[in-house]
């Protein structure tokens, strides 16, 4: 036998070791194994190449992901008391060393196969691109938007009407109905649902007219949304198979349907992720007229910056990546579309800066509070506290300046930010945090680097789940919110549609396979392999277009309140589906202006 057969066979002892170890994970175990899986694939089908660094450091990040979200597995093993200290610490580091390689592994094949086959377009069918010619782009257009409308529109109104109304959507409803607002829920969201509540309770007299009103609308914006997606898939690549499957996505998914009629700042944040990433692309590769193209990057680049507080971080990490990636073409080339763009993101970020700054304080709109960007640190501070007694009367002094210490320990939830922040705004003192915000850091450093590994096991369960394979948590809900002065009530108008829907949804979060499609952490791997292909392609748009993913999950992972909030993530659950395809399959000619 060959030493690359025993080596071989060493990696899949590791794998098969690594996998096992991990089999009782509280995260959803079939993602891992589809990964495994696919290395397995790919470990026989990849040739032989000279690899380089990026192929031995990046498959270090999927070990370390298997690795810190399964960290009690192996730093909370329950041992028999007789066994001794030095064979625990034996125990532990094989069961790491397990893990983490049969990881790297995994990704390691999987990136090599990436690498040694480059012409991935083959293994799509690129010869079958012929195939759709015949068929006009605003006719694929046409059909997406009727298809994804009517089902979406006939939910709505056979079992959903007026729409899911939760807690945070009546709270902005509340705002304009009763003259008070707050940027926590973006201000220029909420301005959209009052305009069309307003229309509706001018109209029909009734409240629930206008925020069905509001669903319609937004139906029929994310709807167009997909279609243009769709549309440009087709435009780009003429595979007739890959439209038809891009199409019934958007349109059948579960969380698509329901989300369509959720009235969640989320949902319009994912259309206009979606929107940018599609309008990007298509200035990219030059596919249809530019005057347009600009014109719906620009309207998406703002939406992203107003619609979500984290939006317009997300937008500066995209805006830079493509400001380094193609400075030569925006500064040294005359006229050039990538100047363009570049001017359309600045323009976006100035603007939606005055308006959610200078523009929010001349009207007397506070921005969130100070507690709702601490989630994390508070987690962690909690944490400590509620594992150690070791703290200096100083530091206890501090803490007790704001809220009670014992208070935090009670109400401290690993996954779950909320409990902390209520805490504070509702027992604590917010405002001696902004005012000595330097005493507050050095507690925050001083605690962290006492405790280190306390601090890293809150991060860890703070924000795994939108980067580990995928969790049971919540992700749609059937509520119509009602309070004292606001008439809100669900109608049901087909309970046979009702029944039916509701068993729709009801399997995809049940059956293990469908759940598949139901995994954030999936779609996010996903898009780290495109953001990989891109860079080892040398393809810069896709590096830029992959980015946005990138930088949504970063900004969560600074300021989650939530472990696995799908909502959070909905816009990745839009974008990965298009971006997916339009990378690996590579950049056609670009077409006349």
């Amino acid at each position: 036998m060959s030493k690359k057969n025993i080596f071989i066979l060493i990696q899949l002892f590791f794998i098969a070791a690594g996998m096992a170890l991990i089999r009782d994970t509280d995260a959803y175990y079939l993602p891992y194994l589809v990964v495994c899986g696919f290395s397995v694939f790919c470990m026989a089908k990849e040739k032989d190449i000279k690899p380089s660094w990026h192929l031995y450091l990046a498959p270090a990040i999927y070990g370390l992901v298997m690795l810190g979200a399964n960290y009690s597995i192996w730093t909370e093993p329950d041992f028999p008391d007789e066994i001794g200290v030095s064979i625990r610490f034996v125990h532990n580091m094989v069961t790491v060393a397990s893990i983490f390689l049969s990881g790297y592994f995994q990704a390691f094949h999987i990136l090599k196969f990436i690498c040694s086959s480059m012409d991935l377009p083959a293994v799509f069918g690129r010869a079958q691109a012929s195939a759709g010619r015949k068929l006009k782009p605003t006719t694929v257009f046409l059909i997406t938007f009727t298809l994804i409308s009517a089902i979406d529109i006939a939910v709505l109104f056979t079992c959903r009407y007026p729409g899911v109304v939760t807690a945070d959507s009546l709270t902005q409803i509340k705002m304009f109905m009763e003259g008070w607002y707050n940027n926590h829920h973006p201000f220029f969201h909420t301005q959209l649902i009052r305009l069309f509540v307003n229309l509706g309770l001018l109209m029909f007299h009734d409240l629930n007219a206008g925020i069905s009103l509001y669903c319609v609308f937004q139906i029929l914006f994310m709807a167009a949304v997909f279609a243009a997606a769709v549309m440009t898939l087709f435009e780009a690549f003429h595979i007739r198979w890959l439209t038809i499957a891009s199409a019934l996505f958007f349109a059948l998914m579960p969380f698509h349907i329901h989300y369509s009629f959720s009235v969640w700042k989320d949902v319009m944040f994912g259309g206009f992720v979606l929107l940018f990433t599609v309008f990007l692309f298509r200035n990219g590769r030059g596919i249809g007229r530019k005057i347009p193209n600009f014109v719906f990057l620009l309207i998406a680049s703002l939406g992203v910056c107003l619609f979500r507080s984290n939006g317009y971080v997300m937008f500066l990490i995209v805006s830079a990546t493509y400001l380094i990636l193609f400075w030569k073409k925006i500064f040294v080339k005359e006229k050039s579309t990538e100047r363009s763009c570049a001017v359309i993101f600045a323009v976006s970020l100035l603007i939606s800066f005055l308006l959610k700054h200078p523009f929010l304080a001349a009207l007397d709109i506070p921005q969130p509070d100070t507690v709702e960007m601490l989630s994390i640190p508070l987690q962690q501070i909690a944490r400590t506290f509620s594992e150690y007694d070791d703290f200096s009367e100083e530091d206890l002094s501090l803490i007790d300046n704001v809220v009670s210490k014992n208070r935090m320990i009670e109400v401290y939830y690993p996954i779950y930010s909320d409990p902390e922040k209520d805490l504070i705004r509702h027992e604590g003192n917010q405002n001696y945090i902004k005012e000595n915000k330097a005493e507050f850091a050095l507690l925050y450093i001083r605690l962290g680097l006492k405790h280190p590994d306390t601090y890293l096991k809150a991060w860890i369960d703070q924000t795994r789940g939108y980067w580990n394979s995928g969790y049971d948590y919540w992700r749609w809900i059937d509520a119509a919110d009602y309070e004292e002065g606001y008439d809100i009530y669900r109608t049901v108008n087909s309970d046979f549609v009702k029944r039916h829907f509701e068993e729709y949804l009801w399997i995809f979060q049940n059956n293990p396979v469908l759940v598949l499609l139901l995994c954030i952490g999936l779609y996010v791997w996903a898009d780290w392999l495109v953001f990989y292909l891109s860079a080892v392609r040398n393809d810069r748009l896709g590096v830029v277009l992959s980015m946005s993913v990138i930088a949504l999950v970063f900004t969560l992972q600074i300021s989650t309140p939530v472990y696995s909030e799908f909502r959070y993530v909905y816009s990745v659950f839009c974008t990965v589906p298009f971006l997916i395809p339009a990378v690996i399959l590579g950049a056609p000619d670009r077409s006349a202006d």
